[in-house]
């Protein structure tokens, strides 16, 4: 959600792949079992409807709203404890 547009991209190429928002790749390990672990996490965020696809390959989503609102939760827990 810091994202400026609200961007996640998930881009699959021939070595691996990369998801990324706010100008950081979140896949550090490069290895089969830590990009599954990325790719199920982001088709969860769209199960959930904290991410929409918004193209047509599924490899650009967008924060929803329910995104937001979850985001601004968790952040209020965490300042809570």
């Amino acid at each position: 959600t810091q994202d400026q547009h609200g961007s996640v991209v998930l881009v699959k190429y021939m070595g691996g792949m990369d998801v990324s928002t706010n100008g950081k790749d979140f896949i550090t390990e490069r290895d089969a079992r830590t990009e599954a672990l990325w790719e199920d996490a982001v088709n969860e965020l769209v199960c959930y409807s904290l991410l929409e696809d918004r193209g047509y390959k599924g490899e650009v989503f967008r924060v929803t709203t329910q995104g937001y609102d979850a985001a601004d939760q968790i952040r209020q827990y965490r300042g809570a404890g």
